[in-house]
């Protein structure tokens, strides 16, 4: 309850949190250091002792230094689990206004960037980086044949399915559906529509997706080389956008032919049209 022992905290929160999304693995590790290194700091830690001390003055400064430590790292990961927890609500309230076709699309989308994947990671010239990039992709989908909440989607994928097609696991097809859920919440700007690089920064920032992709792609991977040279999800990221650009322009393209088609205050070009429209001009003038 003492204000300036909150505020401590809360500045060592704020220290540890610093441009970091807490997403990836590797965002994690980065905290943990950056909270090992305030550990260590004697001026951060006497600052610390000596204001608890000043509210519990019956414990020696050394029994508060480890009490310190400790609760330091009880908070941070306190934090991670809110966050995560509060991440995962806001997406599942807000992936639940994508309708159950545009799901079933998505579902069909994700099969087919699996097989996308597949077939440029074979081409892999290195043997070890070409397997273990095969094991990854081969890992995204569900080949167990388990019962998933995915299962409603498949509709697309049984109707086109020639033997070729890829069955996503769950992680993978909800990592699609985050892409769609972010793009839909930043595809406008105030004055347009925002830029393809526009929309992929705010892709690789979201923190769902983010999760999904450590845990589908580089929970196994222990260097920054392998990241960079298997680059899974940009890959899935610049299909999807690809695939979904190609669509919205359709769409952009039929809202505008039937707006012609069906816009009544336009005069008719028909012949019939035309001539009715002569005789009524010629019927005014006499």
């Amino acid at each position: 309850m003492n204000k300036e022992v909150e505020k401590y905290f809360e500045e060592i929160i704020t220290i540890c949190h610093k441009n970091n999304n807490l997403s990836s693995t590797e965002e994690r590790e980065l905290l943990f250091k950056t909270v090992h290194r305030i550990r260590t700091d004697k001026e951060i830690v006497s600052k610390g002792v000596i204001l608890i001390q000043s509210s519990v003055k019956a414990q020696s400064a050394k029994d508060i230094n480890n009490f310190l430590q400790i609760i330091i790292l009880e908070l941070i990961a306190e934090v991670i689990k809110a966050r995560r927890q509060l991440e995962e609500k806001t997406s599942a309230a807000k992936v639940s206004e994508i309708s159950d076709s545009d799901n079933k699309v998505l579902y069909y989308i994700s099969g087919y960037i699996i097989k996308y994947l597949e077939k440029k990671h074979s081409k892999q010239k290195n043997k070890q980086l070409r397997d273990r990039s095969l094991k990854t992709v081969s890992a995204l989908t569900n080949s167990s044949g388990a019962v998933s909440f995915t299962d409603k989607f498949s509709v697309w994928y049984d109707k086109k399915n020639r033997g070729g097609l890829k069955k996503p696991c769950e992680d993978f097809f909800c990592m699609i559906r985050e892409f769609e859920r972010v793009v839909r919440e930043n595809q406008y700007t105030e004055h347009n529509i925002a830029s393809k690089e526009e929309i992929k920064e705010k892709v690789l920032e979201a923190f769902m997706i983010q999760h999904y992709a450590d845990k589908l792609f580089y929970s196994e991977l222990s260097s920054e080389e392998d990241v960079s040279d298997m680059c899974f999800l940009e890959d899935c990221l610049e299909i999807f956008l690809t695939i979904r650009g190609f669509a919205m322009a359709r769409a952009i393209q039929r809202t505008i032919s039937r707006g012609k088609i069906f816009d009544k205050s336009a005069p008719s070009k028909s012949l019939r049209g035309s001539l009715k429209s002569i005789s009524g001009d010629q019927l005014s003038r006499n």
